[in-house]
């Protein structure tokens, strides 16, 4: 008797375990993990965001410096002044353009992606509704891409002009050399503006982007 309510026992312990394990395999089974990205990677958009804004501030900066270059009654400073924020607007720039061009390739990869996985739906209804949300959405990234590319457009050939004249004024740094570049720095100044506001624009598709897309797909600021 004591052998058979052993192995009675046993078994019994057998039985639950393995109902166990296997109540919990079908729980975990293959479920979608919402908490993970579409496409596997979150998009660095609150962090480029960051990075437009702090791009356009040195973007003032520098065309400030420069422009109160001619009148300064001490050009080698007001040179040097003009130098350090042209320095950490390259950086920026250099930065923004690299984020850039990640925003946009990881926004090619997470709507294909969410296209393919929308497509194991089987209920036509749920589908087109997962469908309807997905074009909008693409939309709207589709629409933060256009002053984005804008925006590069203009910060490229402005960092280089900024540059030109530092090469330029370093050359002849006298009354008369900076009074011949004069229109030049004029009408550099006036391309930052224009860029400055192109810069303004992205942020702000930036962030109705960051509103609407799924909470996972936006990567926290690094």
């Amino acid at each position: 008797m004591k052998t058979s309510a052993l192995v009675s026992a046993s078994l019994l312990v057998a039985v639950t375990a393995l109902g166990t394990v296997g109540c919990s395999s079908f729980r975990q089974s293959s479920a979608p993990d919402a908490t993970k990205p579409v496409g596997g990677k979150a998009i660095n958009l609150l962090q480029f965001r960051n990075d437009v804004q702090a791009t356009r501030i040195a973007i003032a900066r520098t065309s400030d410096a420069l422009g109160r270059l001619p009148d300064s009654p001490n050009a080698q400073d007001a040179y040097a002044s003009y130098s350090t924020e042209l320095a950490a607007l390259a950086k920026l720039i250099d930065r923004t353009s690299r984020e850039s061009a990640e925003v946009r390739n990881h926004g090619k990869i997470l709507f294909a992606q969410w296209e393919a996985e929308a497509n194991s739906i089987k209920n036509p209804e749920i589908k087109a509704v997962a469908d309807a949300r997905r074009l909008k959405l693409q939309a709207a990234y589709q629409d933060m891409l256009t002053p984005l590319i804008d925006a590069r457009a203009n910060f490229t050939p402005l960092l280089s002009d900024f540059t030109d004249l530092q090469k330029a004024l370093a050359l002849d740094l006298t009354s008369p050399g900076i009074k011949a570049v004069q229109p030049l720095i004029t009408k550099t100044i006036a391309s930052a503006t224009v860029t400055i506001k192109s810069l303004d624009t992205l942020a702000a598709e930036l962030g109705k982007i960051v509103a609407v897309l799924p909470a996972p797909t936006v990567a926290p600021v690094n």
